[in-house]
């Protein structure tokens, strides 16, 4: 799996916004599919059946930010230590 600290905390998002188990699990299965330096994608959007694609910003202290030009949802990844 391609990126799993960052993949668990999008869960942890969607799991907050109390989208359902089924669509959250279709999210995992996407992301399962991920290779390599493929994009990743926009949670909020895949919720919307809109694939839209994550844009890495610039790390500040120890906090990854995700970005989505699409929905303008930012999404702070803690970095593993």
């Amino acid at each position: 799996m391609q990126n799993p600290w960052i993949f668990k905390h999008l869960v942890k998002w969607m799991e907050a916004k109390h989208y359902p188990a089924e669509s959250i699990q279709a999210f995992g299965n996407c992301w399962q599919l991920l290779a390599s330096g493929d994009s990743l994608p926009c949670p909020a959007c895949f919720m919307n059946d809109d694939e839209q694609h994550l844009v890495k910003l610039k790390v500040h202290g120890e906090i990854e930010p995700l970005f989505c030009a699409n929905c303008n949802t930012e999404f702070d990844i803690p970095i593993p230590a």
